[in-house]
């Protein structure tokens, strides 16, 4: 069951240095981001605006390719 994340901020470090994957999804007005590892799959809807922050933070902790779907 994936879990779903509410803020940005609730995108850990530690999340992220486990993440294999990463995929975006465009559902209505957000941008949906998955962040896949071994055991959990986690969720995160961005608006727009936020992107060009969130993609710097992934890229930051970890050169992960972000996959559109």
């Amino acid at each position: 069951m994936p879990k779903e994340m509410k803020e940005i901020d609730d995108l850990t470090d530690e999340i992220l240095n486990r993440t294999l994957e990463v995929y975006t999804k465009v559902a209505g007005d957000f941008i949906k981001y998955k962040f896949r590892t071994k055991s959990t799959l986690y969720t995160l809807k961005v608006i727009p605006d936020e992107i060009s922050n969130l993609e710097t933070r992934i890229n930051s902790v970890k050169n992960i390719d972000i996959i559109p779907v």
